[in-house]
């Protein structure tokens, strides 16, 4: 067993090596360049980089040497941590926050914007060892109000300090260190399919039984939630976390009417559609999955889906096309 131990670790490495490698052949690098800066940081501290991934726009930043700039600029003895945002500009005017994603329950949640504009949360560093070096995956439909092809777009990372009291907490803008670039973007067709739900029914016989899925002194019933996964390769690629529904709570079944639109990149894109029962003391349960094509789903009445634990998952689908063709 020892004689093998070398051999499994040697093949976890070459699978990472490989995987970096395909990342580094399907990248696409936007080229970009440095607009604003603190006057007192050299370009050579802070170090970007912008390019496209799988339907994704992806960046990475990292400032070198921070701790000597954050001593000029924030009061180290009443503020507890700074917060780093990324917001979003064509030429001067903010980019806008797409219209179907306002709402709290649509979208995986950290891409939520609390502002009308495409504001988006980078990190906290502390302050007593600030290190700003963040990688961030961001959909491309994100940017669906602009047409596909080439645009010049600038990217402003700003800082607040946080003051925090026993009654409130405070976000103070540090217009001092804000960062800009400028970024040649290339945005992909994005598609829009609106899903409606009208419900989901569970599995009650002798075999599987929503009573007793959770601790109770009661029937123990569940707390139904119903997840999307969009682009998905394969029933196990849950890489692509999209949106999550409310939930049902201590019920037999989910009846809620849901209406989602989703973006995505191809008229085939596969995804994944979750069912599940929120735990508060462990890891959410299992309940089923479906995976399959958009495709499979359009259509003018509702279609049932059986899989699983779920015998009816009544759903249809409407292709609106591409949103942002010429």
């Amino acid at each position: 067993m020892k004689k093998l131990l070398p051999i499994f670790i040697i093949l976890c490495l070459l699978a990472s090596c490989i995987s970096e490698w395909d990342k580094a052949l399907d990248k696409k690098s936007f080229s970009h360049k440095l607009i604003k800066k603190p006057h007192n940081v050299q370009k050579s501290q802070i170090i970007a980089d912008f390019y496209s991934y799988n339907n994704n726009f992806e960046l990475s930043i990292k400032w070198e040497k921070l701790n000597k700039t954050l001593k000029q600029y924030v009061q180290s003895d009443s503020a507890t941590q700074v917060n780093w945002y990324l917001r979003f500009f064509e030429q001067t005017k903010p980019i806008a926050f797409p219209e179907n994603m306002k709402h709290t329950q649509y979208f995986n949640e950290k891409f939520f914007s609390s502002t009308h504009h495409l504001q988006l949360f980078l990190k906290s560093t502390t302050l007593t060892n600030p290190i700003l070096e963040k990688e961030m995956v961001i959909p491309f439909s994100l940017f669906s109000d602009f047409k596909k092809g080439n645009h010049s777009i600038i990217i402003e990372l700003f800082a607040t300090a946080v003051y925090k009291s026993d009654s409130s907490i405070k976000e103070i803008p540090i217009s001092a260190l804000t960062v800009r670039w400028k970024v040649d973007l290339e945005v992909p067709e994005i598609y829009q399919t609106t899903f409606y739900l009208k419900e989901i029914l569970l599995q009650n016989d002798e075999k599987f039984s929503p009573k007793r899925m959770d601790f109770s002194f009661r029937e123990g019933l569940p707390d139904i939630y119903w997840t999307i996964y969009i682009p998905a390769k394969n029933k196990k690629d849950f890489s692509n976390f999209y949106w999550r529904s409310k939930e049902a709570t201590y019920a037999y079944d989910y009846l809620y009417s849901d209406t989602v639109y989703v973006y995505h990149y191809s008229p085939n894109d596969k995804l994944i559609i979750g069912v599940y029962d929120r735990d508060d003391f462990s890891n959410d349960d299992f309940i089923g999955n479906w995976f399959g094509s958009v495709q499979q789903l359009i259509s003018d009445t509702f279609i049932s889906l059986s899989f699983n634990h779920i015998t009816s998952f009544k759903v249809k689908a409407q292709n609106v096309g591409c949103i942002n063709c010429l």
